[in-house]
């Protein structure tokens, strides 16, 4: 038989437990979840950062007709332009010849779309690998991996034909400068190697700096600005005449962006 006494220390020793199952129950549901492993393919995502290099200026993208994972872009050299200036390179300007800009960590897929604003001319390979082959002081030749996708960095109204001059229904928003895009997962690493027309390459010109603003321009400006003179627009006609024949194109290109030229068919 339980005394009083017993029977109230038995209470008391249930109450207890009871107490202590309840807290060990409240302390299990506060603990948060355990953290789900992330995938190697979410941290390439997360750390994969975007760089545009950016083409403006009389530029032809053709692939490398000795390499399917490159591309080349193409411009010739004319007294109506100013030498090749590129950024991230110490804002250098490089003389005409043929540089290869490497692209290190690269993460994206190298499908090399091209968004339909961009205008492409058809080359023949044997054409592109005769302005290869040529040494002379007269065209830029710019080799890099195939990007991600070809981008319009800015847009002009144009009309584009295989006669001249084009009709007005073949009007629409052409890119005027193109961008390429590449997924790196580093911003650091790019170098710029080089075999000038003429002289050596300046060492000081392959090492890149740390790409801040995520970009590389390849610019290629008029000597002049756009002013209304006729000796500039005959420069600039006989400038373009120039470049469809380094480029083999049969189709003509009018543009009203920067200069108001209307170039005379060549005889």
């Amino acid at each position: 038989m339980k005394t009083p006494l017993q029977s109230r220390s038995s209470l008391v020793a249930l109450a207890g437990a009871f107490a202590a199952t309840l807290f060990l129950v409240a302390c299990q549901q506060s603990q948060p979840p355990a953290p789900t492993p992330i995938s190697a393919e979410s941290k390439a995502a997360t750390t994969a950062k975007d760089v545009f290099v950016v083409f403006e200026g009389p530029w032809a993208i053709v692939p490398d007709p000795k390499d399917a994972n490159a591309v080349l872009l193409l411009a010739p050299k004319t007294r109506a332009h100013r030498d090749l200036y590129v950024t991230a390179s110490n804002n250098s300007t490089l003389a005409p010849g043929t540089y290869d800009l490497s692209v290190p960590g690269r993460t994206g897929s190298a499908a090399g779309t091209f968004d339909e604003s961009i205008l492409r001319a058809k080359i023949d390979p044997k054409n592109v690998q005769r302005v290869l082959d040529d040494k002379s002081a007269n065209r830029y030749a710019i080799r890099l991996p195939k990007p991600d996708a070809y981008l319009p960095a800015s847009r002009h109204r144009s009309r584009v034909s295989a006669t001249y001059p084009p009709e007005p229904a073949t009007e629409k928003e052409y890119a005027t400068v193109v961008s390429l895009r590449y997924s790196v997962s580093s911003l650091s690493g790019f170098s710029l190697a080089g075999a000038p027309a003429s002289g050596a390459f300046n060492p000081l010109h392959s090492t890149m700096r740390r790409l801040c603003c995520r970009s590389i321009c390849w610019w290629i400006f008029p000597r002049a600005p756009a002013v209304a003179t006729i000796r500039i627009r005959k420069r600039l006609a006989r400038s373009r005449r120039k470049r469809a024949r380094c480029e083999s194109s049969s189709g003509w290109l009018h543009f009203w962006n920067r200069i108001s030229v209307t170039p005379k068919k060549p005889a």
